[in-house]
């Protein structure tokens, strides 16, 4: 091949290979991104948003009471849960929750329950179940349990009369009961007897 032959075709080339470089080099510092980025910034953008907007409030549960769910025992107005007043000292033991206390001798007989080392009963040969004391956390049907200010239990009860051996109020819904109270120096409720009227074991 002569020189002349061999100075075309290297021209040649040459001009193929710049060509092909000039298509393989990225764009100009300065020109505008790819379309496919701005979309994608575009996406992040809106997930952003979407993101930071407030939750909706939340709403209180109204979940009602399981239906058919025995409400906690109160003292009175009959007695307290399966022992009430009048009641035979048989039908008392045959509930099993009384063991019986250091003999008092006479006609009457003096128990704890076994449930609640703070609540006693008083059964008479004559009278039946006459007295029973209010466990710790137990209340009344009008809300009074230990603890209560006097003026508490004179709101539940503004018959409450103060007397040697306690203060008395009648018990609603139950003519035959009464409720005693006794208080500390405080004023506070310590102990509460539901009893029958005219029992024959103490006083």
């Amino acid at each position: 091949m002569s020189l002349y032959r061999k100075g075309i075709s290297l021209a040649a080339a040459f001009a193929i290979g710049g060509v092909a470089l000039a298509g393989c080099t990225s764009a100009p510092i300065g020109s505008p991104a790819p379309a496919t980025a701005s979309a994608s910034q575009s996406t992040m953008d809106r997930a952003a948003v979407v993101t930071s907007a407030p939750s909706a409030p939340s709403v209180p549960s109204t979940t009602a009471a399981p239906p058919g769910a025995a409400a906690a025992p109160t003292l009175g107005p009959p007695g307290y849960g399966a022992l009430k007043l009048g009641m035979s000292q048989a039908a008392a033991l045959a509930t099993k929750l009384l063991k019986p206390v250091e003999p008092v001798g006479g006609h009457c007989e003096l128990y704890d329950n076994k449930r609640f080392e703070d609540s006693r009963v008083w059964i008479s040969s004559k009278l039946g179940l006459v007295s029973v004391d209010a466990p710790s956390g137990v209340l009344t049907p009008q809300g009074v349990g230990k603890g209560a200010s006097m003026a508490a239990v004179e709101r539940a009860y503004p018959d409450l009369l103060a007397t040697p051996n306690g203060h008395m109020a009648k018990v609603p819904g139950n003519p035959k009961a009464m409720y005693v109270f006794f208080f500390t120096r405080a004023n506070k409720v310590e102990a509460i007897t539901l009893e029958l009227r005219g029992q024959d074991c103490y006083r």
